[in-house]
């Protein structure tokens, strides 16, 4: 019998984090919670699910959760943020997926609905990697936007033989629910994706960043065009305007965050220069 464990890394979500191991108290056979040293009661709060909670300091998030599927027994891992939610239709799906799921699959993807300023994204949701077969991928050990590898180090990419795509959604409530909320976040995640561009020499997509900037058309080419495909992506191929004005301002907001991204890694490459 194949059994599920269901995992979640978290740090300070006592408030959100109950709605996360609920919906899937049912459907797995086993939750793991790996909590960041939390100042609130988030541990506390996941014992009441789970005996399986371990508390340790945060190492980024790749190693985390890769610390997280070395916790499982089971020969899947569902991994659910703390402040998302498995839908009854995405457990529907995972159960009669897992039960006919072929030898050669090492991970599903997921649909995910973001919720902005109080209203769900129906148009502008996203695919993640979140069934894992537990002894066939990993993590990468990145800091932040970690991608699931192969025992070879290849990323594993939606749509490759590997691969399944689970048609439910994967609710995500509780995602910027103000504009400074969004922007706080930003913040760090701008600077944790540029720092990761330096260190790797790949953006978050895993693509290279190229060679070094000489002139100041190139370096203008690296801030904006980014940011043009994203929002294009978005706006268009997405269709995000169908999602009204929270739409439209996702879109843009999402083009600026490649725009800071870019910027910052300019940024701390410059210094990096200064010092040698």
């Amino acid at each position: 019998m194949i059994r599920l464990s269901a995992v979640t890394i978290a740090k300070n979500e006592e408030g959100r984090i109950a709605h996360a191991l609920r919906s899937v108290r049912e459907l797995a056979d086993e939750i793991i919670v790996v909590d960041a040293e939390s100042t609130d009661r988030t541990a506390e709060v996941a014992r009441q699910f789970t005996d399986k909670v371990c508390v340790r300091p945060w190492p980024g998030y790749g190693r985390q959760k890769n610390f997280a599927l070395g916790a499982a027994s089971g020969d899947w891992a569902l991994f659910v943020d703390a402040d998302e939610e498995v839908t009854p239709e995405l457990a529907t799906e995972l159960r009669s997926a897992l039960a006919r799921v072929p030898e050669n699959v090492r991970v599903g993807f997921v649909k995910i609905v973001t919720e902005f300023l109080g209203q769900p994204l129906t148009h502008l949701w996203g695919t993640n990697p979140r069934l894992l077969r537990r002894s066939a991928v990993r993590w990468q050990n990145r800091a932040v936007h970690e991608q699931v590898v192969r025992p070879d180090g290849s990323v594993v990419r939606l749509g490759d033989p590997d691969t399944i795509l689970l048609r439910a959604v994967l609710r995500h409530p509780s995602h910027y629910q103000t504009l400074a909320a969004y922007v706080k976040k930003r913040e760090r995640y701008t600077l944790r994706d540029a720092e990761e561009m330096l260190e790797a020499g790949v953006d978050r997509s895993g693509k290279p960043v190229g060679e070094p900037l000489r002139s100041p058309l190139a370096m203008v080419r690296f801030l904006f065009e980014r940011a043009l495909k994203q929002f294009v992506r978005l706006f268009f191929k997405k269709r995000g305007f169908l999602d009204g004005w929270r739409g439209w301002l996702w879109c843009l907001l999402s083009a600026q965050y490649e725009y800071l991204m870019c910027k910052k890694y300019l940024m701390l490459r410059r210094r990096e220069a200064e010092r040698s």
